[in-house]
């Protein structure tokens, strides 16, 4: 593992979010853009997961702040668990809270089948057993592959937009954006291209 990735993660490290102990959000950005030279040099993937906490508001409703943030807490510790599990699979990664009820995740020189795959681990760890007090939680992952030479701003609104994507299927579902190579099989559909349709039409008519 690289000596930034061993450094970030671990547990003393500064720039932690207090309640969660994952990454702040500001120095995952900063990693964010590390991550983007790096894959620009060499060509390597990588894959952003953004994780949201599906109906946190109504946890915190029905049984206070308090719960929400033991759930918080404990998401955050069964994502991490997850995680290093997978590191036999040659996953390196960078886990952090993105917003209030949201982590995102950067998993390094992963393909986006293998990120499929790794978001739908993490689903599965959340829904495995009940939280505290037993109160189910299941998460909800927008899953999106950095493409080489585009600006982390783009990235990071792809990523968010597929999130949104998933959850208009309702809960515990992970959504992958479309790359050039799953375009075809992805549940978006693209624009027609209007000119060839309108070039068409000429020499049809």
């Amino acid at each position: 593992m690289s000596q930034l990735l061993t450094y970030l993660r671990n547990d003393a490290h500064p720039l932690r979010d207090s309640l969660t102990k994952a990454l702040s959000r500001p120095q995952f950005a900063l990693s964010v853009e590390e991550e983007k030279h790096r894959s620009d040099a060499l060509g390597l993937p990588f894959i952003l997961c953004l994780i949201d906490i599906d109906g946190l508001r109504k946890i915190n409703d029905e049984f206070g702040r308090r719960m929400g943030d033991a759930v918080l807490i404990e998401a955050a510790s069964r994502m991490r668990q997850r995680l290093d599990d997978l590191d036999y699979d040659g996953i390196e990664y960078l886990h952090a809270r993105f917003d209030g009820d949201a982590f995102m995740l950067l998993a390094r020189d992963c393909s986006i089948k293998r990120g499929k795959r790794l978001a739908q681990a993490i689903c599965n760890s959340i829904r495995h057993e009940p939280f505290c007090d037993n109160v189910d939680v299941t998460v909800t992952i927008g899953v999106t592959q950095y493409r080489v030479g585009e600006a982390t701003d783009s990235v990071l609104s792809r990523c968010e937009k597929t999130l949104y994507l998933a959850k208009q299927y309702g809960s515990d579902h992970v959504e992958v954006a479309p790359t050039p190579e799953n375009l075809r099989s992805s549940n978006v559909v693209p624009m027609p291209n209007l000119a060839q349709t309108a070039k068409r039409r000429r020499l049809t008519g």
